[in-house]
């Protein structure tokens, strides 16, 4: 089986060397069929890594063009340290040439830098793969969960059983307990090669690309940059430039979406056309002035424009009007504050459009900032910042493109479940997760991801999108930001979900000021419902609300009219609500829950850190020889350490001299989580008795069988590392 496997992957890697004369794979000219073939190895994975190096633990060429090609498809992007492999040189490098254990080990190669989605709907999704077999597969091991829950919920057992009908019951479900404590997780570039695939354009969508270059002044950087210090007091500490670090301008891409109509949903879009044309088709469709600017979620690290065809389709039917869909930059790689740069550039974008740009000059009054999840924290990040610019820039105007060119404040915003509270402090995040399939804090805080090249960072940052210092800045969680007064009218629609609190308080906070909210929650419904569970008269509700609120927005604004509802399960009455009445919550309250939310994660950072320097600083002691103290200082830098058990084996006589346990506040791991054994030579340990090739390949055989998954061998000059990736300690 395994042999197969591996024929399968070298023939389609020649057959890719033979398109593009690469070495390996260059998964960016890889057709659909073939990329899927790929992703069908995955399943085999454990197989693959089991016996496959050791099959072929004499063929050192075949075995480095091997990793070679599983890395370039990010296959066995999730093991501990990523792709470590059988490394053939009998002379390593010096310490002082290495960088990472990948340096070490074998020569880098470069993770895709195209990637695609798999599932358009939300990031929540983001674990699954959406071929048909996949998804049997996936399925097929919860049948006793999937019958349990319908048997729960037919006998009205189940605790939603009056609210949902079984359909809603078991998607949440499922999902719930994919993103939950005892998944197995996926690492940051897994999910992120997961979920920017582009499908390609079909159906009822028309799609323009975009690219606007750099400009070619600094401007708009620096009055960002001064935007962010100018805000740092509110942040209890500041944020200065020693808090984020500074992004480049890179060239903006963005999409025009357009709803297509009088065609079927898998119906291509014509061939041939450039894109200007296509943006011409798309403007013969369009019926209103509505110009919304959307971000797309994903928790600030997941999907892409691409993801968001099917959601921007809906929006621009329901406002009949056209969608801008930026591509901003993603976390961990691009922290904070590069999404806002990219945003406030895809504003100026629409106002004042560069060369090469198919659309003529948008009115302000005309642009509605939208975003749903993270989307909606860019979209409200954004609009705080371009306030704060009319309350500090007298002329509010920045240069762009050679231009002195006026910052004016948008039409609206329209915003669906946004996030709001990078801190995750308030209390619906934890009391309202019965209606959720988000995991709260309370499971995320001892979960981790499986390290790969974008995650965890060095030095550790306390969180994929910031520093831990920034968490409580307002450009970061907009919920800090205390200043709304200017607000143009804000529509939220959001269901029962974990992020109520904080969209309530902001909602309450801007009306406070004289804004204007257009609140609707929608009862025993999860985050971002209406683009998950698409079939319920609530989602198609949630769209008619949205489009009717950015058409009067922008067609008859002085007719906007504040108001709040409450949306019943099932019946959808709409209730009337006080916005000012939303929360009990104090904005003082809320301040202190924001900054104890902060500590506890810059805390749990700082732990992890400081066990990895505990860590390495005990290894240093054991490496002989020298070389071997920087492959352990990078691999445990690479991982973040919580909770493992490490054991220094002597061979001569099977016992352990030195151990070390961490533990989280859960639990103490046993022994057996994470093994690193290491057998000297007699040179460098002259009591030591070196075990023979048989008795290795026993050691290996039985660990594979008892720990259920894969192991991975590393030899560096006669000392053999042992590497035993459990899935207790995957999916932490």
């Amino acid at each position: 089986m395994t042999g197969e496997l591996i024929g399968q992957v070298e023939r389609l890697a020649e057959q890719a060397e033979q398109a593009d004369g690469d070495d390996g794979i260059d998964t960016s000219s890889i057709d659909g069929v073939a990329a899927g073939r790929i992703a069908d190895l995955g399943a085999a994975r454990d197989c693959f890594w089991a016996g496959g190096l050791l099959e072929f633990a004499d063929d050192a060429p075949r075995i480095h063009r091997l990793m070679h090609i599983t890395d370039s498809v990010d296959v066995c992007i999730r093991y501990i340290p990523r792709l470590v492999c059988h490394h053939t040189n009998n002379h390593p490098p010096h310490p002082s040439t290495l960088t990472s254990p990948q340096h070490l080990l074998r020569h880098p190669t470069q993770l895709p830098n195209k990637t695609y989605l798999t599932n358009p709907l939300t990031y929540s999704l983001a674990t699954m793969e959406s071929s048909p077999l996949t998804m049997f597969k996936l399925l097929l091991p919860k049948l006793p969960f999937i019958c349990k829950i319908a048997l729960l919920h037919t006998l009205s057992l189940s605790e939603n059983a009056t609210k949902w009908d079984l359909r809603t019951e078991l998607t949440i479900e499922i999902v719930r307990q994919m993103l939950g404590p005892t998944a197995k997780q996926q690492s940051i570039t897994k999910q992120q090669w997961l979920t920017t695939k582009d499908p390609g354009v079909k159906g009822r969508v028309w799609v323009s690309k975009v690219k606007c270059e750099v400009p070619g002044e600094d401007d708009l950087r620096q009055i960002l940059f001064k935007a962010i210090e100018d805000m740092g007091g509110e942040n209890e500490g500041g944020c200065g430039k020693d808090m984020y670090t500074p992004p480049d301008a890179v060239p903006l891409e963005a999409e025009w979406n357009g709803y297509r109509g009088g065609v079927s949903e898998n119906e291509p879009e014509p061939a041939g056309l450039s894109e200007k044309e296509k943006y011409e088709n798309l403007m013969k469709e369009v019926q209103s002035r509505v110009t919304l600017l959307y971000f797309h979620g994903g928790a600030m690290y997941l999907l892409d424009p691409a993801t968001y065809r099917p959601v921007t389709s809906k929006i621009a039917k329901a406002t009949g009007g056209r969608v801008f869909s930026v591509r901003y930059r993603l976390s961990p790689q691009n922290p904070f504050p590069a999404a806002l740069l990219d945003a406030l550039t895809a504003y100026l974008s629409l106002l004042y459009p560069p060369p090469g740009t198919p659309h003529n000059p948008i009115p302000a009054s005309e642009i509605i900032i939208g975003g749903d999840s993270a989307g909606g924290l860019l979209a409200t990040a954004l609009l705080q910042t371009i306030l704060q610019i009319h309350r500090t820039n007298p002329s509010k105007t920045v240069k762009f493109n050679g231009k002195d060119v006026e910052i004016p404040i948008p039409a609206a915003l329209a915003l669906t479940s946004p996030w709001l509270d990078v801190t995750r402090s308030l209390p619906s995040i934890e009391s309202l997760r019965k209606y959720d399939y988000l995991p709260p804090p309370s499971q995320t805080y001892h979960m981790n991801y499986p390290p790969c090249s974008a995650w965890p960072v060095d030095p550790p940052r306390a969180d994929l999108y910031c520093e831990g210092s920034a968490l409580c800045h307002p450009l970061v969680s907009p919920l800090a930001a205390k200043d709304w007064t200017s607000s143009p009218p804000i529509f939220f629609s959001l269901g029962q979900e974990m992020l109520r609190d904080e969209d309530a308080v902001l909602a309450r906070r801007i009306s406070f000021q004289g804004g204007k909210i257009v609140w609707r929650e929608f009862e025993a419904m999860p985050h971002c419902f209406a683009m998950m569970l698409e079939s319920l008269e609530a989602s198609r509700l949630h769209f008619l609300e949205l489009g009717a609120f950015c058409k009067i927005v922008v067609e008859k604004p002085l007719d906007v009219r504040a108001s709040a509802c409450l949306v019943t399960v099932k019946s959808l009455v709409m209730r009337e609500v006080n916005v000012e009445r939303l929360i009990e919550l104090t904005d003082g309250e809320v301040s202190i829950m924001m900054r104890e939310g902060r500590e506890r994660l810059e805390r749990r950072a700082y732990a992890i850190g400081r066990e990895n320097k505990e860590v390495v600083d005990w290894l240093a002691t054991l490496a002989r020889p020298p070389y071997l103290t920087h492959f352990f200082v990078d691999l445990f830098y690479q991982y973040p350490l919580q909770s493992v058990a490490i054991t220094k084996q002597n061979p001569s006589n099977h016992s352990s001299d030195d151990f070390i346990v961490f533990k989280d506040q859960a639990n103490v791991v046993s022994q057996s989580e994470l093994v690193f054994q290491s057998w000297n030579t007699p040179d460098t340990c002259p009591a030591a008795t070196r075990l023979s090739e048989r008795e290795l390949n026993q050691v290996l055989g039985s660990a594979t069988s008892a720990l259920g998954h894969n192991l991975v061998q590393q030899r560096i000059d006669g000392v053999k590392i042992h590497i035993f990736p459990m899935p207790s300690i995957l999916s932490r």
